[in-house]
C-alpha cells in the first residue's frame, strides 16, 4: 500500500498521455492486418513523402487551419477549447486534441485520388478529466485510421474506409 502511494506522478501522467493514443500505434509487424509496405512512400526523417507534396496539398486544399465540428458524423459534446488541425505545405500537421498538443506527418502520395494516412503520432502528456481524456483517445484512434478525404467549401471530412470519422470546418484567418 505505501509502495502505491511512492509512484511518482510522472509515471502515471505518463501512463495515461500514452492511454491517451494508445490506437494510434501501428500493428505489430507479424501481425496478419499489416499491410505490406510495397509501394508504399518512404518517411525517413527529412526526406519529403514525395516530390510534389506542398503543390499537392495546395491542391486538394488541405493546407490552413482546421476545427473539428463532428466526430464520426455526430456533433462534438462540449468542449473546454476547440480540437485543431494544422496542415502545412511540407506535409507536417499538428493542432490541439482536447488535451493535449499532437504532431505528424501526412503522406501525400495519392492524394489526386482522394487518398491520405498521416503517419505516427506524437503527442505532449498532459492528463485531464477522464472525459477529455476518453474524447482525445477516440480522437486519435480515428485520425490514425484516415484513409480517404473530401474537401467542400470550407470543410473538411476525413473517412476512415467508408465511415466519416471527423469533420472539420476551415478556422477563421482573424
Amino acid at each position: 500500500m505505501i509502495s502505491d502511494l511512492s509512484r511518482p506522478l510522472s509515471t502515471s501522467v505518463t501512463i495515461l498521455a500514452l492511454a491517451a493514443f494508445q490506437g494510434c500505434a501501428p500493428p505489430e509487424p507479424d501481425s496478419p492486418d499489416v499491410p505490406s509496405d510495397e509501394g508504399q512512400p518512404s518517411a525517413e526523417a527529412g526526406a519529403p513523402l514525395n516530390e510534389a507534396s506542398e503543390d499537392s496539398i495546395r491542391l486538394a486544399g488541405l493546407e490552413g487551419s482546421w476545427v473539428l465540428v463532428a466526430l464520426g458524423g455526430e456533433p462534438l459534446p462540449e468542449l473546454e477549447q476547440p480540437v485543431t488541425l494544422e496542415i502545412r505545405g511540407d506535409g507536417s500537421v499538428g493542432g490541439f486534441s482536447g488535451v493535449n498538443r499532437y504532431n505528424t506527418t501526412l503522406h501525400t502520395s495519392d492524394l489526386a485520388e482522394g487518398h491520405l494516412a498521416f503517419g505516427l503520432v506524437a503527442t505532449t502528456m498532459m492528463a485531464g478529466p477522464p472525459e477529455a481524456m476518453e474524447f482525445e483517445r477516440v480522437f486519435g484512434e480515428r485520425l490514425a485510421a484516415v484513409s480517404t478525404f473530401s474537401v467542400e467549401g470550407e470543410r473538411l471530412r476525413l473517412y476512415a474506409g467508408g465511415d466519416e470519422a471527423l469533420t472539420f470546418e476551415r478556422a477563421s484567418s482573424s
